[in-house]
Order: C-alpha cells, then structure tokens, then sequence
C-alpha cells in the first residue's frame, strides 16, 4: 500500500499554472493593444482616401467607406503636376543623405570601436551628449545663414548637407556597438594575413556588419524622408520635397478636402512602406543581433 501511495502523482495548485498562463496573455494583450494605437491613425488616413466627400463629412462617421472610391488618387496625380518633381526631390535628397550617413558612420563607429588613437573615447561621449542638448531651434536659424552664406538654399545639395549631419551622431554610436560584438581574433588573423586597417575593414568587418548597416539605413532612410521642419525653412520651389509640397497644396487647389490629403500622404507613406517591406527580415535580425545595445 505504501508504495502504490507514493507513486501516485502530486497533483499541483491550479493557482499557480493560471498565473503562469495569464502572464504571457497580458503581456501580449498590452502589445496588442500598443499596435492597435499606433496603427489606427495610419488605417483611418488609409480609409478615408477612399471615401467620397459626403461620407468624409458625415456624422456620426464611419471608419470603413460604404462606397469606396479612388477619386481623390486620380485628382493628386492629375491634377498637381509638379508632384513627380517633388517625388523627384525626395527621392534624391534621401538617397543621397541616407547613402552619406550611412557610409560616414561605418567608418567613424569602426574607429571609434576598433582603432586606438589619443583623445577616442572623450570626442565619443562628446559627441553622443551633444545629441541631449536643445539645440534643435537655435541650430535651426545657424542653418539657415549657413546655406545662404553657401548659395544652396532652395537646392536639393542644402538639404543634402544637413540632412546627412543630421543622422550620422546615432548611426555611429549603432555602428560602434556592431563592431565591438564582433570577435577581436578576426583582426588578428586579418593582421597576420597582411591585412591593412582599411583592407580589415571593407573585406572582413563590414560585412560581418551587414546587419547594423540595413538597421541604419533604414532609420535614416524614415527620418529624412518625412522631414519636414528643415525642407521648409531652406526650400522655396524648385528643390521642394514631398512632405513640404502636400502640407502647402492646398491654397493652390480649389478641390482639396480631407480625403484629398489623405491620398497624397498614402502616397507619400508608399516609399517607406515598400522598404521595410523589402527588407523587415534584415532589419529585425540586426536588433536582435546587436544592432541597437544602449
């Protein structure tokens, strides 16, 4: 009898294993709840470019429209004929500083992560604090005289400049922190091949890196390309972007109603969209390979 008791099963408090479950639940129900917040602007915007115009105004409102409509696409495409040259612009303007930024900052994370030189870690720190000083404003005005004094205001090289400035303090101190998680006996064995710092680094380091450098440039890539505060200060109209053309539209159109906005930001929020698309599973490997360590 004693044995046969003993080898019956404990059967464990059921409090416990409900706590256990309803961890992971809420964890997930609060992201959830995160994604609904975030994405239900972008989704209303999305829907409402494809109401017509008594649907848009009517109330109460609906977030799904009961007669669909592609109208509005149709009226910014034909009816704003400079708008392929403010794709033009933006387009240019955010390759040029994402591809800037993007290559400055390999460089200096590398030296600033492998190399040894006097003064290293002082001008780094330097650096990242000058990011937490207020000087988003003040600088802004500098900008301004800087450019004119240079003759580039409203040129797409004006924006270019500050653009790629703009990006390179973060996008280094990502790409220092790539660099250092990779193993130091890759150099050495670099070293002993006959591999100078430049050859370690173009042949063995940056591609070894491939990750942190998508991460990058697609934070760089989002960020000058739905800048607005910066293009409107130092363009008038030949070198005008996207975001600053749509915002200033409407005095020029007398059909322009929400749903008409709505269609140019979609149109404008398709660039974007179509690379994180592309590249969502490089991009997500470099976070959770190391990419960002703060």
């Amino acid at each position: 009898m004693s044995v046969r008791a003993a080898a019956v099963p404990v059967a464990r408090p059921l409090a416990p294993r409900l706590v256990k479950l309803a961890l992971p639940v809420m964890r997930h129900a609060v992201l959830v709840l995160f994604c609904l917040v975030i994405l239900l602007p972008l989704l209303w915007i999305a829907l409402s470019s494809l109401k017509p115009v008594t649907e848009i105004y009517r109330v109460p409102t609906s977030l799904f429209p009961e007669q669909p409509t592609l109208q509005w696409y149709d009226f910014v495409l034909n009816k704003v004929p400079d708008l392929p040259r403010y794709y033009a612009n933006s387009l240019i303007v955010t390759v040029s500083a994402t591809l800037g930024s993007v290559a400055i900052s390999c460089l200096a994370g590398y030296a600033f992560a492998r190399l040894r030189f006097p003064g290293r870690d002082q001008i780094f720190w330097a650096l990242i604090v000058s990011l937490f000083l207020p000087t988003s404003i003040t600088s802004l005005f500098a900008l301004y005289e800087l450019t004119d004094k240079m003759g580039l205001l409203d040129t797409r090289l004006g924006l270019i400049l500050p653009y790629t400035n703009a990006g390179i303090i973060v996008a280094m101190f990502i790409m220092r922190s790539v660099f250092l998680s990779i193993p130091a006996e890759l150099e050495d064995a670099a070293a002993i091949d006959g591999c100078g710092a430049f050859q370690t680094f173009a042949r063995i380091m940056l591609p070894l890196a491939a990750m942190g450098v998508v991460v990058v440039t697609i934070l760089n890539f989002i960020g000058t390309w739905g800048e607005y505060v910066v293009a409107r200060t130092l363009t008038y109209e030949s070198a005008r972007t996207l975001p600053v053309a749509i915002a200033t539209l409407q005095p020029q159109t007398g059909e322009w109603h929400f749903s008409t906005v709505a269609a140019a930001y979609m149109l404008m929020f398709g660039p974007p969209f179509l690379l994180m698309a592309l590249v969502q599973r490089w991009f997500m490997k470099g976070l959770t390979a190391g990419g960002i360590k703060f």
